[in-house]
């Protein structure tokens, strides 16, 4: 018998087979009033609602990444020069209609009104020479 003992294959209940399960945690049991129940339940409300709102903020974040890197970054800036030259030649006809009467006026030039409003000439990319701006 006891050569078959050798030739069997070790039962659960043997130390060697405990080896290759995974261990387990021993966690005191304990009774857990009401009051506690209905604190933890609170807790967890209230961590779920945090991370609802930080899920939230991401997927926002990811809203706003995806929108504007769809849009080329040059397209843009582009098209805001053209309109930022097209609204200040506009404000310049306007304010000279305005001004036609007086005579003591010097000329409003482009560069005039550009750094009277506090904007870069380069920024708008006016040519203070030609009193236009550099297409």
């Amino acid at each position: 018998m006891s050569s078959d003992a050798a030739k069997r294959p070790q039962s659960m209940d043997t130390p060697n087979s405990s080896q290759s399960e995974e261990p387990r945690l021993k966690i005191p049991r304990r009774s857990l009033g009401e009051e506690d129940v209905s604190q933890r339940v609170k807790e967890l409300q209230i961590r779920v609602q945090e991370k609802k709102e930080v899920l939230r903020k991401l997927n926002l974040a990811k809203t706003y990444r995806t929108k504007w890197e769809t849009q080329d970054l040059s397209t843009v800036t582009n098209h805001w020069l053209e309109v930022c030259q097209t609204a200040l030649e506009d404000l310049r006809a306007r304010l000279k209609e305005g001004l036609a009467g007086d005579k003591g006026q010097p000329q409003l030039t482009l560069k005039t009104l550009v750094l009277n409003l506090g904007i870069d000439l380069e920024l708008v990319q006016l040519d203070e020479e030609e009193d236009c701006f550099i297409t």
